[in-house]
């Protein structure tokens, strides 16, 4: 399964900003299951994989979402690897049960003035 968005803008960004695949909606915090980029702050984002409301892994993707222009999340059933305008950031092993549904979600931290997120395409497909 792939996921790729392409960020167009971003505000704030010292408030949360989550986008990615999760069995939840992201406005709620993170959701008990999911593959998603999270930033909390105006320092890197990361790609955080949970499980059962934990956290199975981590990538720090060296950069803010801000300035990732284009994000790729290429699943497979053992392994999660993040690519950030075609360049590996890291793959996490995991463990996300193939029954759980994921479906698309991002969102800006509703608290905070200002926030935004703008995404100029976002596709989900699976590749044989």
């Amino acid at each position: 399964l792939i996921f790729e968005c392409r960020i167009e803008r971003v505000t704030a960004t010292a408030a949360t900003v989550r986008i990615g695949l999760a069995d939840a909606n992201l406005s709620a915090g993170d959701p008990p299951n999911g593959v998603y980029i999270r930033q909390i702050d105006s320092n890197n984002a990361f790609l955080v994989v949970r499980s059962g409301s934990a956290d199975s892994g981590t990538v720090d993707l060296g950069t803010t979402i801000a300035s990732a222009k284009k994000i790729r999340i290429t699943m497979t059933t053992t392994s999660i690897r993040v690519l950030l305008d075609g360049v590996s950031k890291g793959t996490v092993t995991t463990s996300i049960p193939s029954s759980i549904m994921l479906g698309l979600s991002a969102m800006a931290s509703v608290v905070t003035a200002g926030v935004g997120l703008a995404v100029d395409y976002a596709k989900v497909w699976s590749k044989r």
